[in-house]
């Protein structure tokens, strides 16, 4: 192991909306490969954790930073569409350098979903008022 970072993080309460949705979305996805009973029965028995997890996303840049981000409940309310939906309100990552230090906190805005960080760059999707989505290419400063 090259290096070890850690983070106090707050601790937050998954809200039984966000458990509602994400059983939604879950239902949703799987409603063309099982049979509706099926999934009714599978979602009904679902147990989750009290807490919201507090990290759900990595992406490793060509640099060797690595990018990590927050649990997004809005993300999974698109489970059954392709891929993970685009966040309701903007996400903030933090930025690790390849010796594992701390290099920055970058705020990403609503709507929009990562899908490749470069040095000077963040590529994605985002979706506008009308729902259309759009790929976009965010330039970092540094």
């Amino acid at each position: 192991m090259k290096w070890i970072t850690s983070r106090d993080l707050p601790t937050e309460t998954l809200t039984r909306a966000e458990k509602d949705t994400f059983a939604h979305g879950l239902g949703r996805a799987n409603s063309a490969v099982r049979p509706k009973a099926w999934v009714d029965s599978f979602v009904r028995s679902m147990v989750f954790a009290e807490e919201r997890p507090k990290l759900n996303r990595l992406e490793l840049t060509q640099d060797g930073e690595l990018w990590v981000g927050p649990f997004i409940p809005s993300e999974f309310a698109m489970l059954g569409r392709a891929g993970l939906g685009t966040p309701a309100e903007p996400s903030t990552w933090s930025v690790l350098g390849a010796n594992g230090k701390w290099l920055a906190d970058i705020t990403l805005p609503a709507r929009f979903r990562m899908l490749e960080a470069g040095r000077d760059y963040v590529l994605g999707v985002s979706r506008d008022e009308d729902d259309v989505e759009s790929i976009v290419m965010l330039r970092l400063l540094r």
